[in-house]
């Protein structure tokens, strides 16, 4: 029974841009989390500035 050859460049290269798609996505998904963070910050921040500003 002959052996298959395998492509074990191929094999990697695909294993790699794998991992990348990966890391890619995970950044992404922080990045937008942070964002989002921000943007809440920032409308409590300017809500209570409105309210300091109604106030006085």
């Amino acid at each position: 029974m002959a052996a298959v050859p395998i492509d074990l460049r191929a094999m990697l290269d695909e294993m790699l841009l794998d991992q990348v798609a990966r890391f890619r996505a995970m950044l992404t998904k922080k990045n937008d989390s942070l964002w989002n963070d921000i943007t809440n910050q920032w409308e409590t921040i300017l809500g209570n500035v409105q309210t300091l500003m109604n106030a006085s």
